[in-house]
């Protein structure tokens, strides 16, 4: 049986393709805390550093016959004033994955992201040429160039605005919508950012499918359709029957952000769904699910 090997297990995704892929095989984890608060039969876990070369001996010594890397620098503002800190996990650490894969002889699923886009003529397909905007956007981008020019066998899956629940993560875009609208306080949300959303357990799905069935290449994984930012928050406002009238338009130029963003983004995912033999999610069957799901299934000690 092959034993999978999950970087960033401690994260959103890491947390829901932890819990999902033991449930068919061994699964080391690695993170950067000391210890780990995920406890499943068939789970190992092993601190480590996506950005210290030490994480490719433990690849080495682990000998995964799978790596997913869901580690990676996500604060996109702070990027364009961290710069070095941002390459340093999302190029220079994906370059320690790739050495360590190539010592174990693994197959690497990588996880990208619709911001490689410039975002003035989405959805985007699979082969669309790329053209980023921001430090943050560049950095994801030049990580993947990594993956492609080496002789890894690998799959590059892109995805876009991921949202679910987990222990101790970072509040999602929904669950800090949810704590603004149910304390009655005024949102601006953008009208004119435009794409799909990511639910974290269709995401984790994927890449286990996409292991499975040993695809290469880059996949885009995301909801069927695409919304503004500011379509979804209503939407979620809906779906938690919360008051609408607190969602307020703002203009992405009003709201000046510090890192450039895709206007009109957003993933083709139809060849992606014919490749994985997958159906993915709407926007609202997303949000039924994360609505149903309850957070104290994942806390286990």
């Amino acid at each position: 049986m092959e034993r999978l090997f999950v970087l960033g297990c401690h994260g959103l995704l890491g947390q829901n393709l932890v819990r999902l892929a033991v449930q068919h095989q061994p699964v080391i984890g690695v993170d950067l805390q000391p210890v780990t608060f995920l406890d499943y039969p068939g789970f190992e876990y092993r601190p480590g550093d996506l950005t210290d070369s030490s994480l490719v001996d433990i690849i080495r010594e682990e000998q995964p016959e799978q790596i997913v890397n869901c580690a990676a620098w996500t604060a996109v503002d702070l990027a364009e004033s961290e710069r070095e800190q941002c390459w340093r996990v999302n190029y220079e650490g994906v370059r320690n994955v790739i050495s360590g894969a190539q010592l174990a002889g693994a197959r690497l699923v990588h996880i990208s992201t619709d911001y490689v886009f410039d975002g003035t003529a989405g959805p985007y397909r699979e082969d669309a040429v790329p053209n980023p905007q921001s430090v943050y956007a560049r950095s994801k981008l030049a990580g993947e160039n990594l993956l492609r020019g080496s002789n890894l066998a690998h799959c590059i899956i892109r995805t876009i605005v991921l949202f679910g629940k987990g222990v101790d993560v970072q509040r999602d875009f929904v669950a800090w919508l949810l704590q603004e609208l149910q304390e009655g306080r005024e949102v601006n949300i953008v009208h004119d950012q435009v794409g799909n959303v990511t639910y974290a357990p269709l995401l984790a799905r994927a890449i286990l499918q996409a292991l499975r069935l040993r695809l290469d290449g880059i996949l885009h994984v995301g909801s069927q359709d695409c919304l503004s930012r500011l379509e979804f928050a209503q939407l979620v406002a809906r779906v938690y029957n919360l008051d609408q009238q607190l969602v307020k338009p703002i203009s992405t130029e009003a709201l000046g952000q510090q890192a450039a963003r895709p206007l009109q983004g957003g993933l083709q995912v139809a060849d992606s769904e014919l490749r994985l033999e997958m159906v993915f999610d709407t926007i609202a069957s997303s949000l039924a699910a994360y609505k149903e799901e309850n957070p104290h299934t994942h806390r286990l000690n």
